[in-house]
């Protein structure tokens, strides 16, 4: 519904969702709302979820059944994608005259360097847009948080907790993210027509 609803306030309000200054100051608020407790969320639930997995000696079990269902699913969905494409394909596509943005990916020494940065609490200071590094830190406390440890018990009560707070503030802002939607499509629908 946020969507249709931005389609038609794109078609109507062009110029001012066109507006560059609008569009990206906009986007970034909205997008900065949607990221805003999710890492926290990460930490708390993830540690939380592997210390109880390990505790019931299904941690690799379901780490397994996990990477068969990712291979599993790329497969089909490239499989439905190709599939699709080459059914309703209509001829050549046209070229955008626009310029193709050229993405530089990480190598896989960049990608070890920034899950383990030279300092532990970097994780916590960066720009937020990489999750590997607080999910793989998620993890490892997670193995850690031994049940049967006094010392760990109180921190793993501590874990569910903060994990159940901030999942009902995650849940909170995504009620109030459909206005999101809203300018966030009609923002792409007005640059669109312009």
């Amino acid at each position: 519904i946020g969507a249709i609803a931005g389609v038609v306030l794109g078609n109507i309000f062009t110029n001012f969702f066109a507006d560059t200054a609008v569009s990206e100051t906009g986007t970034r608020i909205i997008l900065s709302i949607g990221k805003y407790t999710f890492f926290p969320l990460i930490l708390f639930a993830v540690a939380f979820s592997v210390s109880k997995l390990m505790t019931e000696h299904l941690l690799f079990k379901v780490f397994f059944k996990v990477v068969l269902f990712t291979a599993g699913s790329s497969l089909v969905l490239t499989l439905v994608g190709g599939g699709a494409a080459l059914l309703v394909f209509q001829g050549r596509i046209p070229i955008i005259s626009e310029g193709a943005v050229n993405l530089s990916l990480p190598t896989l020494a960049q990608h070890i360097a920034m899950i383990f940065p030279d300092n532990f609490f970097a994780i916590f200071t960066a720009t937020g847009n990489y999750l590997m590094p607080m999910l793989v830190l998620a993890i490892l406390v997670g193995i850690n948080m031994n049940p049967s440890n006094l010392h760990t018990r109180p921190v793993i009560l501590i874990f569910d907790s903060v994990a159940r707070i901030f999942f009902d503030i995650n849940s909170l802002i995504i009620e109030f993210m459909a206005l999101g939607i809203v300018f966030l499509s009609a923002t792409m629908t007005a640059s669109l027509i312009a």
